[in-house]
């Protein structure tokens, strides 16, 4: 059940503050420690991982072994079996995966280039939850030839290749399995540094010739979604090494116009990247270069509405899956093009998910405006599966202003019944060319199901 509204209108609602006066009452209690999900005890080490593939490390025999998938169609244990186990140090994730096969020779592996669809690959993906939300989760998948792609998903369910992290990989093929090694720095993840944690983390395999997709921790709806992940205990993280992953990049460019005059201009800037806690990151940037930025893919179209492409660009793709709230878009970040300065800060803490970017330059809608623009959004969990939801933006332009006040949520009332909801207001004020008032109006949007 649907419904949705839009108009014109001056917009206030009271539903931010009625629903955390309400789901706290309506929703379960977070990480149930009866839940019926498999476990699996991580096994601290000392001992580095020799990344190959072979998994001839001593603390490999002393691991607990996950296995025990489900296929998905029956509900039934998979024909071919997967184990995983998981060691961990100060200051990395190991973790070690075979995927068993009786018809070797069948395997499907081609593709090599990385951050790309496996499409007609054997691939095995790792999920990691390591707040322990139940509602967002890094991804890391390989496929037998070790090809990488990581990506990431926010509480709304946007999954987004966009984000990446540096790690490492190998596989290696078997007469009767292939294997893979994964060493994985805490410093990429936001974690807490305490002892006892429990993480969320499940394991999909997904098999070409017999189109069979098996999973660690199965459930018959929604088994990608953290809500449903296993847990992954004993990890003991207070005297983890915090990696401030401290990034400078200096940019210089130099360009010369000769057009009967000969004209040179020197342009300087430069990005700072930089972990503040466990959970919390940080991007400063100053006359950012993005000419080093892939390019779009070339396509045709023929559309009525605006075309959303990817975001590409490092300063703005930490904490971006937070910004997807659902059936409308509040914010789109390929809007800010020719930037002066920026800071973005991202993280989790207290039960909290956040992003706040502000950037001083040229965003474009239409029309190109010159000033500086602030972006808040803020998740609250509740119980073990909501979550509640703040967006703030504010952009001030010599040619007026453009404010959006949004606020949703996403109830789990029950195992059968979710409810979910967004509300949105937005004032917009701006001049033409001629100085001429040419937009003064208020808008308001709402969407439930």
């Amino acid at each position: 059940m649907k419904a949705a509204f839009t108009g014109s209108h001056r917009f206030c609602h009271p539903l931010f503050a009625f629903s955390l006066l309400v789901i706290s009452h309506v929703c379960l209690a977070h990480d149930d420690p009866n839940a019926a999900v498999p476990a699996l005890r991580a096994l601290k080490v000392d001992s580095p991982l020799t990344v190959d593939g072979v998994l001839d490390e001593p603390f490999w025999e002393q691991a607990k072994v996950g296995t025990d998938f489900i296929d998905t169609r029956s509900g039934l244990a998979v024909a071919q079996q997967t184990t995983v186990r998981i060691a961990y140090t100060r200051t990395h994730l190991y973790i070690a995966v075979e995927c068993f096969d009786d018809r070797i020779d069948q395997i499907h592996a081609t593709e090599l280039r990385e951050d790309r669809s496996f499409r007609g690959d054997d691939w095995v993906e790792v999920h990691l939850d390591p707040m322990h939300t139940h509602n967002s989760k890094y991804a890391f998948f390989s496929n037998p030839l070790g090809t990488r792609v990581d990506a990431s998903e926010g509480p709304s369910g946007a999954y987004s290749t966009s984000w990446s992290a540096e790690w490492d990989l190998a596989a290696k093929i078997y007469e009767d399995r292939w294997v893979f090694e994964m060493s994985l720095p805490l410093g990429v993840l936001n974690y807490r540094q305490e002892d006892g944690q429990t993480w969320g983390i499940n394991f999909t395999r997904f098999l070409v010739r017999s189109d069979v997709t098996s999973f660690w921790s199965f459930n018959e709806t929604d088994y990608y979604k953290p809500r449903n992940f296993g847990h992954l205990t004993g990890l003991d993280l207070a005297d983890s090494q915090l990696d401030h992953n401290l990034e400078v990049t200096p940019y210089i460019t130099l360009r010369t116009d000769i057009n009967g005059e000969t004209e040179t201009e020197l342009e300087t800037g430069g990005d700072v990247n930089f972990r503040l806690t466990p959970s919390i990151t940080s991007s400063w940037t100053a006359n950012p270069d993005f000419a080093q930025v892939e390019a779009d893919a070339d396509t045709i179209e023929l559309r009525d509405t605006e075309r959303f492409l990817p975001e590409k660009r490092l300063f703005f793709r930490e904490g971006e899956e937070l910004f997807a709230s659902g059936s409308n878009r509040h914010y789109y970040s390929r809007r800010f093009t020719d930037i002066d300065a920026g800071a973005r800060v991202s993280g989790e803490s207290n039960g909290y998910k956040f992003a706040l970017i502000d950037v001083y330059g040229d965003t474009v809608h239409d029309e190109s405006y010159y000033g500086n623009s602030s972006v808040v959004r803020v998740l609250h969990n509740v119980g073990e599966k909501s979550n509640v939801g703040l967006h703030l933006s504010n952009s001030d332009f010599k040619e007026g202003h453009s404010r959006v006040f949004a606020n949703d949520a996403t109830l789990f009332l029950n195992d059968d019944w979710r409810f979910h909801y967004q509300v949105a207001g937005a004032g917009d004020q701006l001049e033409d060319e001629a100085g001429e008032v040419g937009k003064d109006r208020q808008d308001y949007y709402g969407y439930t199901s």
